[in-house]
């Protein structure tokens, strides 16, 4: 029986296999790059032994994703990457109550964070202006988080340090 599942596109993947959970033993679940309209998550919650779960490339284009009451319970790690329409992830008390591990990029709000009380790291890359202000307000909603992470401010430094460096070189 599969454990490891990466699903790539097609661009014209509407909806989810209907066989995907039927994986009773599946742990890991990459999705990349199709454009579903039906949203996943349904489908994907009944997934019981789920560990990571790794979604990217514009799998879907809601605005909101939902993490509902009791979803979820065994995920470690929770990869949201490059989903460019969503701005808004709502997490519901009781869902995701193994969550160690999470990523995302550019959004708008996150609902819940507060409820994740096993979060350990919690990577942000390349947030909105509203997002920051707002945590940075309500620093209660992280403050059990031991490690948050501005990826986007680590990358772009390193970046702008490496251009200045070649910039020394060339003697501009």
């Amino acid at each position: 029986m599969f454990r490891k599942l990466r699903l790539d596109g097609p661009l014209w993947l509407q909806k989810l296999p209907k066989w995907i959970p039927e994986l009773h033993n599946l742990v890991e679940l990459s999705l990349n790059g199709s454009c579903l309209t039906e949203d996943p998550m349904q489908f994907l919650k009944k997934l019981q032994q789920l560990l990571i779960l790794d979604i990217r490339e514009r799998v879907f284009e809601f605005l909101c994703l939902r993490f509902e009451d009791g979803g979820f319970q065994k995920l470690k790690e929770l990869k949201i990457v490059s989903l460019y329409y969503l701005t808004e992830i709502i997490i519901e008390k009781g869902a995701l109550p193994s969550l160690k591990f999470r990523r995302h990029r550019a959004l708008k709000n996150i609902t819940g964070i507060q409820y994740l009380e096993k979060l350990e790291v919690l990577q942000l890359q390349t947030m909105t202006d509203e997002f920051v202000n707002q945590i940075s307000t309500n620093d209660w909603i992280m403050e059990h988080v031991p490690l948050v992470q501005n990826v986007f401010d680590a990358v772009l430094s390193t970046f702008v340090y490496e251009m200045f460096q070649l910039l020394l070189c060339f003697d501009i």
